[in-house]
């Protein structure tokens, strides 16, 4: 079964801030909106550093989008791929379009 497929503006698991899907394909197109891809960044957000408060600025990227369904040679995005490394997930895709 597929998951729904994330996109630009698309909501990560938030941590010390929220963040979203920053970068997409802008040709290829889920629900009108350019789909986010493996090696994709989210929006800049706080993310908690053991032993260093407070929170610290970074983004980061889709580590492994789908192995089944590729996008200019990238996995597709999708909810609950990791976002990282030492980040998040994907929380948020499209209610109708899925991708193995």
């Amino acid at each position: 079964m597929g998951r729904p497929v994330t996109f630009v503006g698309a909501a990560d698991v938030p941590h010390c801030s929220p963040m979203t899907r920053a970068v997409g394909v802008p040709n290829v197109r889920v629900n009108s909106i350019a789909v986010s891809c493996q090696g994709h960044a989210n929006t800049p957000h706080l993310r908690p550093v053991p032993g260093i408060p407070p929170c610290t600025i970074h983004t980061a990227a889709i580590l492994t989008g789908s192995l089944r369904v590729r996008v200019t040679g990238l996995g597709i995005g999708r909810v609950g791929d990791i976002v990282g490394p030492l980040c998040t997930a994907v929380a948020a895709g499209s209610p109708n379009v899925l991708a193995g």
